[in-house]
């Protein structure tokens, strides 16, 4: 069944709106740091003592060692949860960045891959490309 040249341009405007709407929740996901796993192994250890002390509190009847059981039981969880900053001793960090390589030979110099990726959906929707 053929579609009207009204419903044309209504899918058409609906697709349009569909990748920009696709375009900013990509835009705004890659704008998180990652987690660090430094953290998030001494969040773990943290969590699972307040775990420890909240068993002790209730097996020795301490409502108030239950209750900072819990709160470093928390505690550790959002410390485990929060992106680490830049570790400088970090490989990637020391790796020398080698130009000349990367998608037809252009190397790093437009920045990171994030970057670049969405520069070119920004081409896409413009029609550049």
């Amino acid at each position: 069944m053929a579609l009207s040249e009204r419903e044309k341009q209504l899918l058409a405007e609906m697709e349009r709106n569909f990748y920009q709407s696709e375009a900013d929740v990509v835009n705004t996901a890659t704008k998180r740091a990652p987690l660090s796993y430094r953290n998030i192994v001494i969040g773990a250890v943290i969590a699972l003592s307040g775990v420890g002390l909240l068993i002790a509190g209730q097996a020795n009847s301490l409502v108030w060692l239950g209750i900072l059981g819990f709160v470093v039981m928390v505690a550790g969880i959002v410390f485990g949860s929060t992106p680490g900053k830049a570790d400088p001793d970090a490989p990637a960090a020391r790796a020398p960045k080698q130009s000349g390589q990367g998608s037809g030979g252009r190397g790093n110099k437009n920045g990171s891959f994030e970057q670049r990726l969405s520069e070119r959906w920004e081409q896409r929707m413009n029609g550049e490309r």
